[in-house]
């Protein structure tokens, strides 16, 4: 009887001690969230997803390892056999990523209901891994929400993009029709379709940005819906008769399915006047000059109509307005004008003038109303349109007025008398006289000794309007005047006269010396602005001496003036 009883008591004593072992740590608190992502590594990402609270109750500082393992019933899915080493604690709370940390050899799970089982264990004194505390199991979900699937979002099928309506076609009730999400989620599917009018100057993302949706529909687990009444009347300014619509797919939570937060790409579509067909432009653009600094350009509009190949109305269209992006419109007496029906309107001329002197390229913007019966808008622009080149011509703007010039082969030298007016550019500040060419003709036998071609061609003396010209010697080894450019102070119109060297010229009666010389005359002028501008005017003088029968009369040709 007294060994029963000693057996009993061993017994007993063993239970206790292997019970108090299996609870030196207590889980106070173990959360998981029902419903977690198929890839494990993602549920760091969400808030709240795993949370467990412990205590060392009696355990002490003893070696203590944490195993956390995904089960599927009774069958362990993955978690790291070895657990996580921990340090010595009395309580801690454990978040998610330090409890992801067991789970490195787990990655993603099909959908299911799964549990997640957490256990310490300790070392214990002979040097042996025992349970140190219950495990600890909660139940979650893998479903196949949008979390866990690649999903295709919905795509615009009808109106297609760019899809242009007669306005009867736009006031009957419209189809929208998209493709559905794929795959087919389990839960509904709720597609939401928007709906945007555009603005004057407004591209379809500047739409989609800053404009209120005039339509905003929700639709359960179909992929069309009828809109009524989407335009009662014409389109007014601001307001186009262009429009984009895009269709969103979200869950009942409001989360997207798919990617681009579940939107489609935008389609646009719009409205044609009463099918009165399309205006286009002709622009000719041409350089008139310069004024103030900036170019000018003559610009000559020509609208067209194309009536519509099939329906719609054939009616004409009443242009209004043009404007430029940039820059100025001046000199327009033309506007309104009709376009015919199929046909040309007439030319609108006027001139353009840039915002400053490097820009390269307008776009000219038309506004017009269709003869439609409801004043539709026809409202357009040019696109951009390259500017030609357009090269300074100030000296366009002058008369040269230029007098009958008095020349004579003087002994070794020429003169030249030659009378100038120029108006029409502002006053005259400078004048000069500038050698281009200088030519000799004659035979060899009729040459004479001296040929220093350094000495012949230079100016020797000048005089414009009573002012001596402004003249240097020469820099040796050369000698003598070997200038071919001479300035005058002057201040206003008068004439020339100008003394030019020549070779010694032959005295014998069977010779002929022809001796030719070209000037540019050049005069500087000063703006009402300040601005100079430099123009010139060119002309060719030609001198005889001898028996030149048969040879052509001297010439005295001018050249078209150059800046």
């Amino acid at each position: 009887m007294f060994k029963k009883q000693c057996l009993t008591m061993v017994c007993f004593i063993c239970s206790f001690m292997l019970h108090a072992q299996e609870n030196a740590i207590s889980v106070s608190n173990f959360t998981v969230k029902n419903q977690l992502q198929s890839n494990i590594s993602e549920w760091g990402n969400t808030p709240g997803a795993l949370l467990l609270v412990a205590q060392n109750s009696s355990w002490g500082d003893r070696p203590v390892k944490l195993l956390i393992a995904v089960k599927k019933g009774d069958s362990k899915i993955c978690g790291i056999a070895d657990g996580i080493t921990l340090d010595y604690f009395k309580a801690r709370s454990f978040g998610t990523n330090e409890l992801l940390a067991g789970l490195g050899n787990c990655e993603t799970l099909p959908p299911g209901i799964y549990s997640l089982c957490v256990q310490f264990r300790g070392m214990s004194d002979n040097r042996q891994w025992v349970n140190i505390s219950p495990e600890v199991c909660k139940p979650f979900t893998v479903d196949g929400g949008t979390n866990n699937q690649k999903y295709t979002g919905p795509a615009p099928i009808f109106p297609e993009n760019n899809k242009i309506f007669t306005e009867q076609d736009i006031k009957k009730p419209l189809t929208f029709r998209w493709t559905p999400v794929v795959p087919k989620p389990q839960e509904p599917v709720t597609y939401r379709l928007k709906v945007w009018q555009l603005m004057q100057g407004q591209n379809s993302t500047e739409a989609l940005r800053t404009n209120p949706p005039i339509v905003t529909k929700d639709v359960d687990n179909f992929t069309q819906t009828i809109v009524a009444n989407l335009l009662t009347g014409p389109c007014k300014p601001p307001y186009l008769c262009d429009f984009v619509w895009t269709v969103q797919a979200i869950n009942r939570e409001g989360k997207p399915w798919g990617e681009n937060i579940g939107e489609s790409e935008p389609s646009l579509f719009s409205v044609s006047s009463a099918g009165c067909g399309t205006n286009k432009d002709i622009v000719t653009i041409t350089c008139k000059g310069w004024v103030n600094g900036l170019p000018t350009y003559n610009v000559s509009i020509v609208f067209n109509n194309v009536i519509p190949i099939t329906g719609g109305q054939q009616c004409t269209t009443m242009m209004n307005g043009i404007t430029a992006t940039l820059g100025t419109i001046s000199g327009i007496n033309t506007l309104p004008v009709t376009i015919p029906v199929g046909g040309n309107s007439p030319a609108i001329s006027f001139t353009y003038t840039p915002a400053n002197s490097t820009q390269t390229a307008v776009t000219f913007n038309y506004t017009g109303i269709w003869n439609d019966g409801n004043n539709n808008t026809s409202n357009f622009n040019s696109g951009l349109i390259t500017l030609p080149s357009c090269v300074c011509n100030s000296c366009d703007l002058i008369q040269w007025n230029i007098g009958t010039a008095t020349q004579a082969l003087l002994g070794n030298y020429m003169n030249i008398i030659q009378p100038f007016n120029p108006t029409g550019y502002g006053n005259i500040v400078g004048v000069k006289a500038e050698i281009i060419t200088f030519e000799r003709y004659v035979g060899d036998s009729c040459m004479s000794c001296n040929k220093d071609w350094n000495q012949w061609g230079n100016f020797t003396a000048g005089n414009y309007a009573g002012l001596s010209g402004s003249l240097a010697a020469a820099s040796p080894p050369i000698t003598g005047f070997t200038h071919h450019a001479i300035y005058f102070n002057a201040t206003g119109p008068g004439s020339f006269n100008l003394s030019i060297s020549t070779p010694p010229l032959s005295n014998l009666s069977c010779c002929c010396d022809r001796v030719a010389v070209t000037i540019r005359y050049t005069y500087t002028f000063k703006a009402s602005d300040g601005t100079c501008t430099y123009c010139s005017f060119v002309k060719r003088y030609e001198f005889f001496k001898g028996n030149c029968r048969g040879i052509p009369v001297p010439i005295d040709t001018p050249v078209n003036p150059t800046k």
